[in-house]
C-alpha cells in the first residue's frame, strides 16, 4: 500500500485485511477514515505503508488504524494518524493495552515507522493512547507523538518487548492514570535518542488528584514516563534487580516533567543530565504497607565525567515494620563527576497517601575522591542524611528540624 492507491482486492496482502468499511472510504489524498472498524490488520506476513493518512478511525479492538500481530512484518514511511480511537474495554477491572493508532503484539512481530506523526490518538478505557506494544519490537526515526490520550501511557504503552524512538518528539501527552506519555511494564526496554535534532519532550501530564489513580498517589503519577516490573529506558544525546534510566552521549538531556514516579535506578555515563522536577522514594511508604519484604530505594549515579543536575529531591520512607528494611534515596558521584543540587529535604511522610501512616527518611550521598558535589540547600525533618566519599562536597545551607546529619568516612 503505498503512493496513496489501494486495489479493492489487494493483490499480495496475504492474511493482511482490510475491513469493507476502511476500503470503502479510501480518498485519493491516501487517507483512511472510518468510524466502527479497524483500519488494516496484519497477521503473520510482511506489509509497507507509504504516504498514508488514518483518521478518525474508531474500533473496540486494539489498534484501530493499524494492528500487528503474530510475526508481522509492518514499515511505516511518511505516515500520520490522527484522531483515531480505540474503545478497547477492560479485562474485569484491569486496562488493557489498546493503541488508539496502533498495536503490535506476541514476540518476532516488528514495526520500523520514519517519520511518522501521531496526533490525537485515544484510548478511552485502555492504555496506549497512541501506540499499544506487547512483546513486540517498535523502532522509529523522525515525527513526533502529541496530543495522545489514554488511561495510562498517553502516547506509548509498553509491555514486554522493546521500543526505541529517534529524533521524536513527544509534547502534550496525557494520562488519567500513570505515564502521561509512556508507561513501561515487564521488563520493558525503551531508548528515546537524539542524533540529528534537538529532542523536544513537553508538556506530558499524569493524572492529577482529580482523577482516581492521581488522588490515590497524591498526583505524583509519572508526567513524562512510568515505570516498573524491570523496565528500562535509555537516553542516548548524539553520540539487575530494576530498571535503569541511563544517559549516555556527549550531548546534553533536560527533563521537565516530574520524576517523583520513577521507582527505578539513574545512570550518567556522559554529557549531562537535568531534572528539573521532582525525584525521589514517595512509593516506598506504598511498598511499606502492601508487605514486602525489602525494598532498597533508588540509586542515581554520575559516573566518568559526566554531570548530574539535580533541583528538588525527596529522601523518604526509611522503615516499615521489624525485621523489614527499606532504605531511600542514594547518590553516587564516581570517578570525575559533578553532582549539582538544589534542594534536598529529608522528611516525615506518606505522601498524603490513604493508611499509610508517616515514615522517616533516610538518604545519602558518597562522592568519589576526583569527584564534587554541591547542594544549596538540606532540610533535615527526621531520619538521617549521610555524607561519605573523600570528594568535596559543598552545602550552603543546613536547616535541621529534627534527625541527624553524618559525616562519614
Amino acid at each position: 500500500m503505498q503512493n496513496n492507491t489501494i486495489a479493492a482486492a489487494m493483490p499480495g496482502f496475504g492474511t493482511k485485511t482490510f475491513l469493507a468499511a476502511a476500503v470503502a472510504a479510501v480518498i485519493s489524498t491516501g487517507a483512511f477514515a472510518a468510524t466502527s472498524a479497524e483500519a488494516l490488520v496484519v497477521d503473520g506476513t510482511e506489509q509497507s505503508i507509504a504516504d498514508q493518512n488514518f483518521f478518525d478511525l474508531t474500533s473496540d479492538a486494539a489498534g484501530t488504524a493499524v494492528n500487528a500481530l503474530n510475526g508481522a512484518k509492518v514499515t511505516l514511511t511518511n505516515v500520520t494518524f490522527t484522531g483515531n480511537t480505540s474503545n478497547l474495554p477492560k479485562s474485569g477491572s484491569t486496562n488493557q493495552n489498546a493503541g488508539g493508532a496502533l498495536a503490535a503484539s506476541v514476540s518476532g512481530t516488528t514495526v520500523t515507522a520514519t517519520n511518522v506523526t501521531y496526533a490525537n490518538n485515544k484510548a478511552t478505557a485502555g492504555n496506549g493512547g497512541a501506540l499499544a506494544i506487547s512483546d513486540a519490537t517498535y523502532a522509529q526515526r523522525g515525527g513526533s507523538l502529541s496530543g495522545n490520550s489514554a488511561m495510562g501511557g498517553g502516547a506509548l504503552s509498553i509491555s514486554g518487548g522493546s521500543a526505541s524512538f529517534t529524533d521524536v518528539a513527544f509534547t502534550d501527552n496525557t494520562a488519567t492514570g500513570f505515564g502521561g506519555a509512556i508507561m513501561a511494564d515487564k521488563a520493558a526496554e525503551v531508548t528515546i535518542a537524539a542524533k540529528d535534532v534537538d529532542l523536544v519532550i513537553s508538556g506530558n501530564a499524569g493524572g492529577d488528584k482529580t482523577t482516581y489513580t492521581g488522588k490515590k498517589y497524591a498526583g505524583h503519577t509519572g508526567g513524562f514516563i512510568h515505570a516498573k516490573g524491570n523496565s528500562n529506558l535509555t537516553l542516548d544525546a548524539a553520540e539487575g534487580g530494576h530498571g535503569t534510566l541511563t544517559k549516555t552521549g556527549e550531548g546534553k538531556v533536560v527533563i521537565n516533567s516530574s520524576m517523583e514516579a520513577w521507582k527505578n535506578d539513574v545512570v550518567v555515563k556522559a554529557g549531562t543530565l537535568e531534572i528539573m522536577s521532582g525525584i525521589g522514594s514517595y512509593d516506598l511508604s506504598v511498598v511499606a504497607t502492601n508487605g514486602f519484604l525489602n525494598n532498597y530505594g533508588q540509586t542515581i549515579t554520575a559516573t566518568g565525567s559526566s554531570t548530574l543536575i539535580l533541583h528538588d529531591v525527596l529522601f523518604n520512607s526509611r522503615e516499615k515494620a521489624v525485621g523489614k528494611t527499606c532504605e531511600g534515596l542514594s547518590i553516587y558521584a564516581a570517578d570525575t563527576s559533578t553532582v549539582k543540587a538544589g534542594t534536598f529535604t529529608v522528611g516525615n511522610s506518606s505522601y498524603g497517601l490513604s493508611g499509610v501512616p508517616e515514615q522517616q527518611g533516610l538518604g545519602s550521598i558518597d562522592v568519589a575522591a576526583g569527584a564534587s558535589a554541591s547542594i544549596e540547600k538540606l532540610v533535615i525533618n527526621s531520619g538521617g542524611f549521610q555524607v561519605w566519599g573523600s570528594g568535596r562536597v559543598t552545602i550552603g545551607d543546613v536547616v535541621m528540624n529534627g534527625g541527624q546529619l553524618e559525616l562519614k568516612t
